[in-house]
């Protein structure tokens, strides 16, 4: 689940940018930010994805009480909020107003959704921090899984274009008392 959101995001200009493009044929090409994508063809692929990440943000590890996982439950909440209170509507779109922007009025929407967005960026940026701590702090791994996950090892077979299969890791490993096979690696994760 949480490689599907980490997808989702990186996606997420990609999808919105490119998809407007391909179905709608809508200008301009690229939007001042991603949050106008609200007022064009892709305002349901926008909420989608924030709304998903925000409720698994918002779900995640719920039950552990630390500063990570409260600035976790905040990046969550702040998603959702961006998803529901759009930005204000770019001056050449004919979109008309939203019912909340109608009830509510356009400008305290907008400043609800920019507040939304610096207090999802900025929940996001302790996130990784925390995370980075973490990371730091944990020894390294050990064993032939190591060996294949590790940095020099995707690093490299990703330099190199090349692909992949448990075969030929085995056979190109030619130096003398190295065991590198991820036959047994890849049936763990399978």
């Amino acid at each position: 689940m949480r490689i599907a959101v980490g997808v989702l995001g990186v996606l997420l200009p990609l999808i919105l940018v490119f998809g407007d493009q391909l179905a709608f044929h809508e200008d301009p090409f690229v939007r001042g930010s991603l949050s106008v994508y609200y007022f064009s063809g892709m305002r349901d692929e926008f909420v989608a994805i924030l709304a998903s990440t925000g409720i698994f943000l918002l779900t995640y590890k719920v039950a552990e009480r630390n500063l990570d996982n409260a600035a976790s439950l905040l990046a969550g909440f702040c998603a959702v909020l961006i998803a529901l209170f759009p930005t204000g509507r770019p001056s050449y779109s004919a979109t008309g107003l939203t019912r909340l922007q109608e009830w509510l009025g356009e400008t305290s929407v907008k400043v609800v959704h920019i507040g939304a967005s610096a207090g999802f960026l900025v929940a996001l940026a302790v996130v990784s921090f925390f995370f980075g701590l973490r990371e730091g702090q944990r020894p390294p791994r050990q064993g032939p899984r190591a060996r294949i996950l590790g940095g020099r090892g995707l690093a490299g077979i990703g330099a190199s274009g090349r692909s992949v299969s448990p075969g030929r890791v085995q056979r190109e490993n030619t130096r003398p008392g190295v065991q590198l096979d991820a036959r047994p690696a890849l049936q763990r994760n399978l």
